[in-house]
């Protein structure tokens, strides 16, 4: 299944993408027989289903845990077992509850949440650096597009209210909270995250002010955003009816494709169902989701391209 790498005298347990996909299916309580007569895609496509990233991804993943420099990240010899890394994915692709993770993964309740949070922090880590800005930035005007998304979490109580306003999202009509995400629009990257802040105190344009212009004008860069970020002209463009055509066109497809971002973030039930799981815990999850994103991205499922070329591409 697996073989042991040296190099540099670091020890790395490799773990190809067949037995990572192998391994996957009869975690999620596929037989050898159903695994065998099916084509590799749909074997694939049930893997993505259950644990979220394509195997290369995770395979990926596995092995920067064990050769990363970043001490956050990094996973000791003694805790490489990847049925747990793989129990982790499932939980952020599935969000079960516990009882229902318990038969299906034959393990003790305690065992799998010790094991579900060491990995993900782990994952989350590695946001040092997978999610960083390109260099060089090139002669482009325009570097970045960026967008808010909001997540469904529990509803706090509020003395006056039913809902506390601070936390009311318009954009799902909850209790949420904000991040915002920024996407490079000369590479297939995420490169910048911001949050989590309260959806209904933080508007995109207020979470946008706290941290990012200040880096733009330091770049000497632009980005691109929606309405959402209106008054913000010095660092951001946003669509205006004064644009050419091919302007237009290069600003809409620049949204759409952060919109296509965003989406791909919630196909984890963990972010797109209701967090129930503390809120020092979200940016966890949330994080390790985008940097798990990015490995996908990097794997097989590329953005299209912003510049030209069909959106399907």
């Amino acid at each position: 299944m697996s073989d042991s790498d040296s190099s540099a005298g670091v020890q790395v347990n490799i773990i190809t993408v067949k037995d990572f996909l192998h391994m996957g299916l009869r975690l999620a309580g596929f037989s050898r027989k159903r695994i065998r007569r099916c084509a590799e895609a749909t074997n694939c496509q049930r893997f993505r289903d259950r644990h979220g990233p394509t195997p290369k991804s995770v395979a990926q993943v596995w092995e920067e845990m064990q050769t990363t420099t970043i001490a956050e990240a990094f996973v000791a010899a003694e805790c490489r077992d990847p049925r747990h890394c793989l129990m982790a994915l499932h939980f952020v692709k599935r969000c079960d509850t516990e009882s229902e993770r318990e038969a299906t993964h034959d393990e003790p309740t305690m065992k799998m949440r010790d094991w579900r949070w060491h990995f993900l922090e782990r994952i989350q880590a590695l946001k040092a650096a997978k999610i960083v800005w390109p260099e060089p930035l090139g002669d482009a005007i325009w570097v970045i597009s960026i967008d808010g998304v909001d997540c469904w979490t529990l509803e706090h109580n509020h003395e006056e209210h039913a809902q506390d306003p601070a936390r009311h999202s318009h954009k799902c009509n909850k209790a949420a909270l904000r991040c915002e995400l920024g996407l490079s629009l000369n590479s297939n990257k995420l490169i910048w995250m911001n949050g989590p802040h309260e959806a209904g105190k933080f508007s995109d344009r207020k979470i946008f002010r706290k941290k990012l212009p200040k880096k733009l004008k330091a770049l000497k860069k632009m980005g691109i955003a929606d309405g959402g970020h209106t008054s913000c002209p010095q660092q951001l463009s946003m669509p205006n009816a004064h644009d050419s055509k091919s302007v237009r066109k290069f600003k809409s497809r620049a949204l759409k494709r952060q919109e296509r971002f965003n989406n791909k973030t919630k196909c984890c039930q963990v972010l797109s169902s209701r967090f129930r799981h503390g809120e020092r815990r979200f940016p966890v999850c949330f994080e390790a989701v985008c940097v798990l994103c990015q490995h996908d991205i990097e794997n097989g499922s590329p953005l299209f391209n912003v510049h030209a070329g069909d959106l399907q591409n």
